[in-house]
């Protein structure tokens, strides 16, 4: 089975005792394709959507895989249970992630969590740290032209700075390539715009961020 860049990477992160939830599956492809690579032996692939879990549930039956990855209906991390000790939330905006992992009661299992979220990566990162998790790896995905981080976390206390927060405590170590391009291009982007602003300072705020990128990517 054949996955987009940004799942493939994801799929690199999952181990054989995960217990994997896939929180907002969409078409199930995710679940499906750590079946067939043997990555795990059971998924449950959630949605809130019935539209795209009726899919999700036909592309598990042309698989056959009907007894190892059960598709449910269900909001964030409602449908978990004790059996589930890996998160996995990727495809969608920052705060709708952060949101979902706000539902700290259904964390108690879980030992892993994987996020890729879609923007407002400060969000996402603080969430995790005040639910009590530390980033174990992170990397940034190009797929189609767009850059995607992918965050892993594990249990742990961790204190993380404001630009950590922002950037990724092991992306701003390692700044590898899609780093590099993802936050030239917002700095170039910013610099394209800046002295059109009327609010004066907003502008300064904006030529800061644009000193501090260009820090960065250098």
């Amino acid at each position: 089975m054949i996955i987009n860049k940004r799942l493939k990477k994801i799929a690199d992160y999952v181990k054989h005792d995960d217990k994997v939830i896939d929180v907002g599956c969409d078409h199930a492809f995710l679940s499906i394709y750590l079946i067939l690579e043997k990555k795990i032996d059971k998924a449950l692939a959630t949605d809130v959507h019935e539209g795209p879990l009726k899919i999700a549930k036909g592309n598990i039956k042309e698989y056959d895989l009907e007894d190892k990855v059960i598709a449910k209906l269900g909001d964030g991390l409602e449908p978990i249970d004790c059996d589930i000790n890996t998160v996995i939330i990727s495809g969608m905006g920052g705060i709708t992630v952060a949101s979902i992992l706000n539902n700290k009661d259904k964390l108690n299992n879980v030992n892993k969590i994987i996020v890729s979220p879609n923007n407002e990566f400060y969000i996402v990162r603080k969430t995790l740290m005040d639910s009590g998790y530390y980033i174990k790896e992170e990397v940034i995905v190009k797929d189609k032209n767009k850059y995607y981080p992918i965050i892993v976390c594990e249990k742990g206390i961790c204190s993380y700075s404001e630009d950590e927060l922002t950037y990724g405590p092991i992306l701003l170590k390692t700044k590898p390539l899609e780093f590099i391009e993802f936050y030239t291009f917002v700095r170039d982007t910013l610099l394209s715009y800046v002295n059109e602003l009327n609010d004066e300072v907003k502008k300064e705020e904006t030529f800061k961020e644009i000193k501090k990128l260009t820090n960065i990517v250098q």
